[in-house]
């Protein structure tokens, strides 16, 4: 049996065309002190559920492009296997954004 694995490092990204209009939309706490992207790092981030591209995977990998690396990330795991499609997690996301369990969430546009 032939089995392969990727370097833990490698991500790929692939997105189908008619999910190419799909932004990211960051809500922070008016008290976390944020005003710009920039401004996310060292914070508590949450995202929607860890196997959604819109909700979690794109916008981490957004933030790594713009050289911000959050203190830490919750990924509110709600409904895997559904890759994001019920938004479940983006929604207990915003929950937790007004608990103040976390400073700024990171949310599909759809």
């Amino acid at each position: 049996m032939l089995q392969t694995q990727a370097p833990s490092a490698t991500v790929s990204l692939g997105m189908r065309d008619c999910d190419r209009d799909f932004r990211t939309v960051v809500v922070a706490r008016h008290d976390a002190g944020i005003a710009s992207v920039a401004d996310l790092a060292g914070k508590r981030v949450g995202t929607g559920a860890s196997d959604s591209p819109q909700g979690h995977v794109v916008p981490l990998h957004w933030l790594a492009e713009q050289g911000v690396t959050p203190g830490s990330v919750a990924a509110h795991d709600l409904d895997l296997g559904k890759h994001g499609d019920t938004a479940l997690g983006e929604v207990e996301a915003l929950a937790a954004l007004a608990r103040g369990d976390v400073q700024a969430v990171l949310l599909s546009g759809m």
